[in-house]
């Protein structure tokens, strides 16, 4: 409860507190007075704890602090330090398993120690996300050594090597960029839910816009945060969640998979269109044919179905951001829709997206477009509507005559403007995704040796190899970071020389000019540090082999 006046505040608490008393009693339910607490969320520094007199039944409410509620500790100026010191440890005693398996002679390969991280640390910290974003960014920065110390324990860097570096080369994103795509994901499945959800008239509607708009030091509520994003993620368009309907008492669609048994590489496409007319001719000899198709290219995406027999052709134009799943279901809908106003009485949908009628036939799909076919269907008492399967671009005329008209459509006016959730949370990831590749792009190559050879923030194939040892040794060298130059910061030493050419001790001098590295391959004449150690498996062979000629890894 919320209130100006403690009086007014206490007396409301306590007539609540009756309410459900009185509740628990009819209906045999029983609320402990001992685990039950009191918390006055306040500003003030001081507050007189004794002048708050709540209680159940004929016990006094204890009023603390802090208290935990599903999960999350709420103290009483809701700064949310205390939860996140508890979360904090919580996660730092989960990375024993990393350090276990993460040695660099035997221990597991980065793929499976980042998926451990993911599973094991991060969801701890994305639990509750939404709610502690509100603390200060640096109570917030209390969580990201938690990150940094995972991401050094499954790549095998050095404590020395700089976050931006790790981040990029594992292509994990900051903790607050991993908030703000959840709290984005939050804002689009409220709006998916709509008036349906309680929080959706204070996200489409925020509050308090005035305060934040006068003040620099407030952080964005989660519905001005809506309003903030909204050029840059269209919340406004995801479709609606249709109410819940009884799916157990649809009619489960037909759905014709026969031809996936064949593979279409190196399949000869008669072979495709003589399976295909068979199937016709025996099972579907009375059916109207109905195909469908969905198109995308960069700038839009299109949809379309055709009836040859009838000389029906619709075609639609979707948001540009629309998934050809998306537009592929489309296109079954609106021929349901036609094949019930034509009255048309036994009808074939023949799709070839296997994934569209695989979720068609999955009566439990949550798609609400997915549902809206499955409910079409069940509702059409006189027609019969089955489904098949055809591969693309074989010859079938029906499918390449859909196919064209679904391209035609991509220069129309949109006419389909919805987007999914999925959708919705795939434009968010790739906002957010694009904002940090400009901040790495940014960077100054002078200062961050990684930066001088990889220019985006996208995972490199070359990080990943089948030998632990190798994997952390390509890795400090494109980091810049190994035991050779960089010990002497641990060991509080000047930083090393090379004994033999007395230069500073560098990564781009051992590789690129060191006369005590004996075997230098002739491919390393007239090469930079991009080009040896860039994205590219022969390139980093060369590399291995030349160090492991050297005897060097155990330097690195």
């Amino acid at each position: 409860m919320r209130d100006k006046d403690k009086d007014t505040l206490i007396s409301l608490m306590q007539e609540s507190i009756n309410n459900l008393a009185n509740f628990s009693k009819s209906t045999g339910l029983f609320f402990s007075s001992e685990k039950t607490k009191a918390v006055m969320f306040s500003r003030k520094n001081k507050q007189n704890v004794n002048s708050i007199n709540l209680t159940m039944g004929e016990q006094r409410i204890e009023v603390v602090n802090s208290a935990r509620f599903l999960g999350l500790i709420f103290d009483r100026k809701l700064t949310w330090t205390e939860h996140l010191k508890t979360l904090k440890k919580s996660c730092y005693n989960r990375t024993r398993i990393l350090k276990t398996l993460s040695k660099k002679a035997w221990g597991s390969n980065r793929k499976m120690l980042i998926s451990l991280y993911k599973t094991l640390i991060r969801s701890k910290l994305d639990y509750g996300s939404i709610v502690y974003n509100s603390a200060t960014s640096k109570t917030l920065q209390m969580l990201d050594p938690v990150q940094n110390q995972c991401l050094r324990l499954a790549t095998g860097a050095f404590r020395s090597s700089p976050t931006v570096s790790l981040e990029a080369e594992t292509s994990e994103p900051n903790l607050k960029i991993r908030r703000s795509i959840l709290t984005c994901n939050y804002i689009a499945k409220v709006m998916h839910h709509n008036s349906t959800n309680p929080n959706f008239k204070r996200i489409n509607n925020p509050p308090y816009k005035v305060l934040y708009e006068n003040s620099t030091k407030l952080k964005p509520t989660v519905g001005i945060q809506r309003e903030l994003l909204m050029n840059d993620i269209p919340f406004h368009n995801v479709i609606t969640q249709r109410e819940p309907k009884e799916f157990w008492l649809h009619k489960k669609p037909c759905c014709n998979l026969s031809l996936t048994l064949y593979k279409k590489d190196g399949m000869p496409h008669q072979i495709f269109q003589q399976e295909f007319q068979r199937n016709m001719n025996e099972n579907y000899t009375n059916f109207v044919q109905v195909y469908t198709d969905g198109s995308k290219s960069d700038s839009s995406v299109g949809c379309a179905f055709v009836i040859p027999q009838l000389h029906i052709v619709k075609k639609q134009t979707l948001n540009p951001k629309s998934s050809i799943f998306h537009a592929e279901l489309l296109a079954i809908s609106d021929a349901v829709s036609t094949i019930k106003t034509q009255s048309i009485g036994e009808a074939v949908i023949i799709s070839d997206s296997l994934s569209a009628l695989q979720a068609i036939s999955s009566m439990s799909h949550p798609n609400p477009l997915v549902q809206s076919i499955q409910e079409e269907i069940s509702n059409i008492l006189n027609s019969t509507i089955k489904f098949f399967w055809c591969p693309s671009h074989v010859g079938i005329a029906g499918n390449d005559a859909a196919d064209l008209e679904a391209k035609s459509a991509l220069g129309d006016p949109v006419s389909h403007n919805v987007l999914f959730l999925d959708e919705i949370k795939t434009l968010t990831k790739k906002h957010f995704v694009h904002l940090w590749n400009n901040t790495w792009t940014e960077v100054n190559p002078a200062h961050n040796k990684l930066r001088r050879i990889k220019n985006s923030i996208f995972p490199w194939s070359s990080s990943c190899q089948k030998s632990r040892l190798d994997e952390v040794c390509i890795m400090r060298l494109r980091i810049g970071h190994t035991k050779a130059t960089h010990s002497f910061l641990f060991k509080r030493e000047d930083p090393p020389t090379c004994e033999k050419c007395d230069a500073p001790l560098t990564v781009e001098h051992i590789l690129l000019s060191c006369q005590n590295m004996r075997f230098r391959p002739s491919s390393f004449t007239n090469l930079s540090m991009s080009d040896i150690l860039k994205d590219d498996p022969s390139s980093i062979d060369v590399l291995m082999r030349f160090l492991k000629r050297n005897n060097f890894l155990k330097h690195l």
